[in-house]
């Protein structure tokens, strides 16, 4: 990314950050272990050896499980990172101006990650039982934590509650252990830490961040006046939006005295892009004019598109990371769902042959027309405005 971005942008900054990459997956194991040793916990409550003291142990385990899957997985919070070991990854990203002054008033980011995924262990070899696997593990989280809850509130109230103790024998025979062995085995790593190629996640939103470098290098009149460019690519998305989150934090001063928009790209893979319009599995709420922006531009590009809330349970995108700052910020996406999810997305099968041309010419076409209506948007249009961009 360094080297294709210094051949058409002015300045290129590769930005180090530590994070702990571990985190955002890797509990999955410890969780798994965790509930089981949290339904052992239930079955002594049931002895006379002090069962409030079992029954509160189970709870807490089951409980400490159930808030690190929502505060590091549906809302991307680096809860547990400090139990983890840290590494080190980076940020790359290019600088155009147009040789406008330095101090610009508008930044606009054209976005990608450069790391590709773990491989999904159900998703390569069940297919389209990955959302049962999914679906189990969520809930033998929730439900453990709901059932091992309820047993210690009753026997802190003195209540008996025969068809409790029924319901979670039953469910340690059945839901309990599938959830803890999908947790468990979630993913598998190759060599050099993964053996997804990431052609689709996210090699395409690589390509996409230069092909726009080099449009804009070829053609600085589409740059909006007093606007800066940034065109490039975070780490450590896959481990929970890491890179781009460091880059918000240690630009937060001067990206506040200036108005943001960040345009990232992510598995553009289908001739049809998906503009989400929220982030965080549906939690956080993009900009609506930004999202306005960029469905409009695929308007008048002619590209077929459509704009949908970011799905419950498909998790999060670099985008999160602007507008969690209060920045401006959209992800154009295309993956078909679920045909190619479980032909390819997160395994060994994403290969570049699965990107086709005309995707990535689509998203180009919306940017480039994006440009014009975002210099429209700051600027009401006079007799003198330039002309929109050719198609």
């Amino acid at each position: 990314m360094e080297r294709e971005l210094k051949d058409c942008c002015e300045a290129v900054d590769v930005e180090p950050f530590e994070c702990s990459p571990g985190a955002f997956l890797g509990w999955f194991r410890a969780a798994a272990a965790a509930n089981a040793l949290g339904l052992l916990f239930f079955y002594l409550s049931l002895k006379p050896w002090s069962p409030r003291l079992f029954s509160l142990l189970a709870f807490l385990m089951a409980g400490a499980v159930f808030v690190t899957m929502v505060q590091e997985f549906f809302w991307y919070r680096q809860f547990i990172d400090r139990f983890y070991a840290r590494a080190s990854s980076f940020n790359v990203m290019g600088k155009i101006g147009k040789g406008q002054p330095k101090d610009t008033r508008r930044v606009i980011f054209f976005t990608g990650h450069h790391d590709s995924a773990l491989q999904y262990t159900w998703l390569r070899y069940l297919k389209t039982g990955y959302y049962a696997a999914v679906l189990i593990l969520v809930s033998t989280v929730t439900v453990s934590f709901l059932a091992f809850g309820l047993r210690f509130l009753f026997l802190s109230l003195g209540v008996s509650a025969p068809w409790l103790i029924t319901t979670v024998k039953w469910l340690s025979f059945t839901m309990f252990p599938l959830g803890f062995v999908f947790a468990f085995f979630f993913t598998e790593k190759g060599r050099e830490g993964g053996k997804v190629p990431g052609a689709g996640d996210n090699l395409s939103g690589c390509a996409l961040a230069v092909a726009m470098g080099r449009l804009l290098k070829r053609h600085p009149s589409l740059i909006p006046e007093d606007t800066e460019i940034r065109v490039g690519s975070f780490g450590s998305e896959e481990a929970g939006l890491r890179g781009a989150k460091a880059y918000v934090e240690n630009h937060l001063s001067e990206l506040q005295s200036k108005e943001v928009l960040c345009v990232n790209f992510d598995t553009v893979v289908d001739p049809e892009i998906v503009v989400f319009s929220s982030d965080l599995n549906g939690f956080l709420k993009h900009s609506e004019r930004a999202v306005r922006l960029v469905s409009q531009a695929a308007e008048d590009a002619g590209v077929p598109h459509r704009s949908m809330p970011f799905p419950f349970g498909g998790g999060g995108t670099d985008a999160a990371a602007f507008t969690e700052a209060g920045f401006q910020a959209v992800t154009l996406y295309s993956l078909k769902v679920p045909s190619q999810m479980i032909a390819f997305y997160h395994q060994e099968f994403d290969t570049p042959d699965k990107l086709q041309e005309e995707s990535l010419e689509n998203v180009l076409r919306i940017c480039c027309r994006l440009l014009d209506r975002f210099e429209a948007s700051c600027h009401p249009p006079t007799s003198g405005s330039r002309a929109p961009a050719s198609k």
